[in-house]
């Protein structure tokens, strides 16, 4: 857990093979943190984990995981175009805010919670397998789908 009063920046993937930052059992990115992920990062959060009040921004090939009971509390996440998030196996979107320029899906049993999702042009938001999109503010901007 990070606590500190300024603001830690970490950059996950940008090469040619998989890197990973995982967070299990009730890990948490705590304050002031910025989680970048390029081409071939990935970001799980597992367990009960949570991206506590996290700035995370998926650039293009890079994406993040919230699976197993884990939530994305009230981080800000941004998808850019080419970049994703998934929520799988009764994690939540809780009360994040989540800026999608490109993909967001729901699978099995998560939730959107009470998440403000904004799907812009070129963005698209699926819910698959009994998910369900809760309390979320779901809007759709231009050219975009859900």
């Amino acid at each position: 857990m990070n606590n500190s009063s300024s603001i830690n920046y970490f950059t996950v993937g940008g090469g040619t093979t998989y890197s990973y930052l995982r967070f299990y059992n009730t890990a948490s990115n705590g304050l002031n943190t910025e989680i970048a992920t390029n081409s071939y990062g990935r970001i799980y959060f597992n367990d009960n984990s949570n991206a506590g009040n996290a700035n995370i921004l998926n650039n293009t090939g890079g994406c993040t995981i919230f699976q197993q009971n884990s939530n994305a509390n009230s981080a800000n996440i941004t998808n850019f175009p080419g970049g994703y998030t998934y929520f799988y196996n009764t994690s939540s979107a809780r009360q994040a805010l989540i800026n999608n320029n490109y993909r967001l899906y729901f699978y099995n049993d998560a939730t959107a919670d009470q998440a403000t999702i904004n799907n812009n042009p070129g963005g698209a938001t699926y819910f698959y397998h009994n998910t369900k999109a809760g309390q979320a503010n779901l809007t759709l901007n231009g050219n975009s789908t859900s």
